[in-house]
């Protein structure tokens, strides 16, 4: 869609809105650490391939009703909040090709969501993944 800027805070007023697709734009800055309230319904969340940068939130736990949630290609720092894994929905999840580091959310043994969910972020353990090693 050729976006430029910030999340679109005003989403909010969206409120029938149960799939977001933000990707391949050129959108930067962080994800709004509220992010449950702006789309607290919506069932796929797609923000991959854009300049997002940051922690990504762990209010994104918040939002319940995710299947899918999709934010490879940015350049989120920090760990992945571990709270993801209380998304007992979760179908496709995606954080490839980011700067991401520490332990990866356990989703269940019955998880489909592998390891490629998570290449290319060089500090990332857990299963799927490689161990983590204790210091």
């Amino acid at each position: 869609m050729g976006l430029n800027g910030q999340f679109p805070g005003a989403i909010k007023n969206c409120t029938s809105l149960t799939g977001l697709d933000l990707s391949n734009n050129k959108l930067f800055g962080i994800i709004p650490q509220n992010i449950s309230r702006i789309i607290g319904y919506v069932t796929s969340l797609d923000l991959s391939s854009n300049n997002f940068s940051g922690e990504i939130p762990a209010d994104l736990s918040n939002c319940s009703y995710l299947n899918v949630l999709k934010l490879d290609h940015n350049r989120f720092t920090g760990q992945i909040p571990q709270q993801l894994s209380l998304l007992a929905r979760l179908k496709q999840f995606s954080v490839a090709n980011n700067l991401l580091t520490g332990p990866v959310p356990y989703f269940g043994p019955n998880s489909s969501i592998t390891a490629d969910s998570y290449a290319n972020n060089t500090g990332l353990c857990g299963f799927p993944l490689d161990p983590c090693q204790s210091a």
